[in-house]
C-alpha cells in the first residue's frame, strides 16, 4: 500500500513539474516574441539613414511618424531659413513633400493646408485642422 501511495505522489509531483515547465516555456516564448518585436520596431524607427542628397546643415528635425509609418524630415529650403519643407519617406519607398513657412523659431505651417509642425527637443508635434476639427499627434524625434 505504501508503495502505491509513493508512486502516486511521485506521479503527481511529475505532473506538477511538467505543468510548471510548460508554463515557464510559454512565458519564455512570449518574452522572446516581445523582445523580437521590440527589436524590429527599433530597427524600423531608428534604422532610417538620411539620404546623401540632403544637406545635413539645413535639417531642423528628423522624426518617425507613427500614422504613416514613415520618416519625416523638416529642413530649410534656403540659407536664409525663411522657408522649409517636410519630406516624408513612406514604407512603399515613395516620398511626400510639403512646403512650409516658418511661423516662429520652432513652428512651421504647410502652405497647402495649414498643418502645423512644432519642433520640440524630443518630439515633432503635428497639428492637423480640418473643417474645425483638430488632430494632434507627437512624433518621436530620431535625430537626438
Amino acid at each position: 500500500m505504501k508503495t502505491r501511495h509513493q508512486i502516486l505522489n511521485v506521479a503527481i509531483g511529475l505532473l506538477i513539474l511538467t505543468a510548471c515547465a510548460e508554463e515557464s516555456e510559454d512565458k519564455l516564448k512570449v518574452h522572446l516574441k516581445n523582445v523580437l518585436e521590440q527589436k524590429a520596431y527599433e530597427q524600423e524607427v531608428f534604422g532610417f539613414i538620411l539620404p546623401d542628397s540632403i544637406d545635413k546643415s539645413r535639417v531642423v528635425a528628423t522624426y518617425y511618424d507613427e500614422h504613416s509609418r514613415g520618416h519625416g524630415i523638416i529642413l530649410y529650403s534656403d540659407t536664409i531659413k525663411k522657408s522649409a519643407s517636410n519630406l516624408t519617406f513612406l514604407p512603399d519607398s515613395s516620398v511626400q513633400r510639403d512646403i512650409l513657412t516658418q511661423k516662429s523659431y520652432n513652428t512651421f505651417a504647410s502652405v497647402f493646408d495649414g498643418t502645423e509642425y512644432i519642433v520640440m527637443p524630443k518630439y515633432v508635434t503635428i497639428i492637423v485642422d480640418r473643417n474645425g476639427t483638430s488632430m494632434t499627434h507627437d512624433n518621436e524625434r530620431i535625430d537626438n
